[in-house]
């Protein structure tokens, strides 16, 4: 198997860097490939299947740009509460 390839239900390769309330957690894949860094989400019941960021740069990029324009918020401890949840 190569980076950014579905896997179930866990590969070792995939580094966990944060995760979910609902369970879920986003990985960097670890393998070998042209997509070695990209993340991956991954669920106990659903394995690790690609995310949208190619490299963690590229997913925190994102937050911040989005903590920019008032898509999120974060917490006194750092959690995320995406637009669709600020009501």
């Amino acid at each position: 198997m190569t980076a950014g390839e579905s896997v179930f239900p866990y590969c070792s390769a995939l580094v966990p860097v944060c995760r979910s309330i609902d369970g879920g957690m986003l990985c960097v894949d670890a393998r070998p490939g042209q997509q070695y860094g990209c993340v991956m989400n991954w669920y106990a019941s659903e394995g690790a299947y690609a995310a949208e960021w190619c490299s963690v740069t590229h997913m925190l990029t994102d937050v911040a740009e989005r903590l920019g324009a008032g898509e999120a918020a974060a917490d006194n401890k750092g959690m995320l509460t995406w637009s669709a949840d600020l009501g």
